[in-house]
């Protein structure tokens, strides 16, 4: 036995001789690293670029590249994958801890979170009546960032899901400053800077004003790096936070570093403003750059529990690195070693002696000084939990499952209930503890029994809502399993939730019924603005437009246009023969006759009084002639009824084709109408296409 543990000394000797010549040799060539950042290079990235621009990452050993952020990268899949060894993210990184993803918080450098919502301006009513929170945005239009957790919990923590018209996000901070929306997600380092630059006085609904204190930007790493390269990790957070330190102390040198070197999509005034939120974000003035502890991680783990993003808080255990590096050993000194070495020879002699003698002592020493210090903190931890319990809103029971021969869930029993518990329940404490349930609630309650059964034997939380029939309420109830065979429940009151949304759903209902009837009505109007209310034509408005549209149109794709100009001959005796009225049911028959044989892309209209016009794309000059003259032959035979006579007149025409006879509407219109009087000189009742060698016709 001697001889063997004198082996094992001897080598371990040559070990730790081995491992200082290992440490004596030569430094080797920088070591290559990648930092990818989780958004576009701005001030909020200030402490990396110091670290590499000073120097700090070289003389940690490293060879930084530091990688902006492209669309489709999610950096804490780039992490834990290895294509890079470090990178930014926030607070959502515990989701990706939860999703047993690998990643380690390093260190937390935005002490809080720059997300916010941005609401329109208080006016000095609503801060005189004190206009309760978030309650004013109750139906109002909102724009959110999928990604602006902090600004989700504070919708949730406040009441709101539901209860307000979501839209997808702009990014356009004009949108709430010209009241396209209420409110909209924003950045204080970014959408701030806007409105104040626009002297926008936006409301700030904070999520830190209501104790929802998410951390900012987080720097971290991989449980492979951390385990594996855990020296290369520590020097790379020691230098991001000098980094960090000296950017926070040189603002001004940053700013126009980032300009020059890494981004110019910024001005210098935003990245100074940038530079002064952040100051405030990282909390300089009493909190250490970087500084992250359990309770806050645990506190952001509550609230995404609550939004309903984790079904129970995920252990923090390995998730926040511990930055304490491990004792390190001094390079061998040789001579030193010897020395050591024949000394250690007689020392181990006289250990191996004493060591079995004290080591059981000791051991039993040290066991029961951990043993009382768990029990003082069991105690501790008792009371501390037992004044939460009691004094908790929602009510709590402990339960036990009590199952048939066959496993089946038959009954359960009450350990252990809160007083909050006795008021939802109706029942006092000392006739719940250690009865059955069925002994004590009444009939009508019971049917939750296959739902906590399930939970109780496979472990599975769920949660659920049910209107009690004895006590007309609604409550809503988590249960989950802290142990094989027991359930647990917390349970709230939420009748006044549920009254709020169905008068909700009744409001939004009445208010889509009056959307829609508004847009009908305003289509309608649409319509009658651009028709004739005698004919159903479009009217010379609609006609304007159209035509500068389709001459565009037609340059673009080169294409012939005609436009028809139609007069109503001797209408004005048709009017002094048989009246206005008569005039009117002509026009009318016209109008249908100009509307049956026009094809879907050709423009029917009213151009004034008796005159029509006639817009035809794509057609040849033949081709429009001759629509215009089957047009001028049916209606010479038309008859048209009024009273006891039967009314009948004929057409004069003009024809333009652009581009032959003008390139503008005004050409085509003008000479169009030259045409029509030529045909109304020749007699009338006939088709003319322009000619611009024939005299203009004089009107009469």
């Amino acid at each position: 036995m001697m001889k063997l543990r004198t082996y094992t000394l001897t080598k371990f000797l040559n070990l730790l001789l081995f491992l200082g010549l290992l440490a004596s040799a030569p430094a080797s060539a920088l070591e290559k690293v990648t930092l990818q950042l989780n958004g576009y290079h701005q001030f909020q990235y200030a402490g990396y670029y110091a670290a590499l621009e000073q120097g700090y990452y070289s003389e940690a050993g490293l060879d930084v590249a530091i990688v902006e952020f492209k669309m489709g990268i999610d950096p804490v899949i780039d992490v834990y994958s290895g294509k890079a060894e470090f990178g930014v993210s926030n607070s959502s990184l515990l989701l990706a801890r939860a999703a047993n993803k690998p990643v380690v918080a390093l260190a937390a450098i935005g002490q809080h979170s720059a997300n916010v919502l941005f609401g329109q301006p208080r006016g000095k009513e609503q801060k005189e009546q004190k206009e309760q929170g978030m309650q004013a945005l109750t139906g109002k239009r909102i724009m959110l960032d999928t990604q602006a957790d902090s600004v989700l919990a504070l919708l949730a923590n406040e009441g709101m899901a539901g209860q307000f018209v979501e839209l997808t996000h702009s990014y356009d901070p004009q949108d709430l400053i010209k009241g396209k929306v209420d409110a909209m997600s924003g950045s204080l380092l970014n959408e701030l800077y806007f409105f104040e630059r626009a002297k926008f006085p936006a409301h700030i609904y904070a999520p830190r004003d209501a104790g929802i204190d998410f951390y900012g930007d987080v720097l971290f790493t991989s449980e492979h790096m951390v385990s594996g390269e855990g020296d290369k990790v520590r020097a790379f957070r020691a230098a991001s936070l000098r980094g960090w330190q000296y950017a926070m102390a040189h603002q001004s040198e940053m700013v126009d570093l980032i300009r020059n070197k890494y981004a110019q999509r910024l001005d210098r005034d935003h990245l100074l403003f940038q530079g002064r939120q952040m100051q405030a974000l990282m909390d300089l003035d009493s909190t250490e750059i970087g500084n992250q502890t359990a309770a806050r991680w645990l506190a952001i783990g509550a609230a995404y529990l609550g939004m309903g993003k984790l079904e129970q808080v995920p252990s923090i255990d390995g998730f926040i690195f511990d930055p304490t590096p491990p004792p390190k050993k001094a390079g061998p000194d040789y001579k030193l070693l010897a020395l050591i070495a024949a000394g250690a020879l007689l020392i181990v002699l006289f250990l191996l002696v004493t060591f079995r003698l004290t080591r059981a002592q000791f051991a039993l020493r040290i066991e029961k000084q951990r043993q009382e210090a768990l029990q003082e903190q069991l105690r501790a931890n008792e009371e501390r939990y037992r004044g939460l319990f009691i004094s908790m809103d929602n009510g709590f029971a402990l339960n036990e499952i009590i199952c048939d021969n066959d496993g089946k869930p038959i009954d359960y029993r009450f350990i252990e209930v809160n007083p909050a518990f006795e008021k939802v329940s109706g029942m006092p404490r000392e006739k719940l503890i250690g009865k059955r349930a069925k002994e004590v609630l009444q009939s009508g309650d019971d049917d939750w029994l296959e739902q906590f059964g399930s939970v109780a034997l496979t472990g599975q939380p769920k949660r659920y809502e049910k209107f009690s029939q004895k006590t007309c309420r609604w409550f809503a109830t988590d249960s989950y399993s802290p142990a094989p065979g027991k359930f647990a429940v917390v349970t709230q009151e939420i009748t006044e939730r549920k009254q709020m949304e169905i008068a909700l759903t009744k409001a939004n209902i009445e208010l889509r019924d009056k959307y829609e009837e508004i847009s009908r009505l305003q289509e309608k109007l649409r319509e009658q603005a651009v028709r004739d209310p005698l004919t159903g034509l479009h009217n010379r408005r609609y006609l304007d437009e159209t035509l500068q549209r389709e001459l565009a149109r037609a340059k673009r794709e080169s294409y012939t246009l005609c436009v028809i100009l139609i007069d109503l001959d001797f209408f004005k005796k048709v009017n002094d023969t048989y009246g206005h009225l008569a005039g009117d049911e002509v026009l009318k028959a016209f109008a249908r006759l100009l509307h049956d044989h026009a094809r879907a892309g050709d423009v029917a209209c009213r151009y004034g009084g008796e005159e029509f016009m006639l817009m035809l794309p794509k057609m040849p000059t033949e081709t429009a002639i001759e629509r215009a003259n089957v047009l001028r032959e049916k209606f010479a035979a038309t008859k048209v009824p009024f009273g006891e006579a039967e009314i009948s007149t004929t057409l004069s025409i003009g024809i333009a084709i652009f581009p032959q006879h003008g390139g503008n509407p005004d050409e085509l219109t003008n000479n169009a109408d030259q045409a029509l009087y030529v045909a109304k000189s020749e007699g009338r009742n006939r088709a003319i296409v322009f000619d611009p060698g024939r005299p203009p016709a004089i009107h009469g």
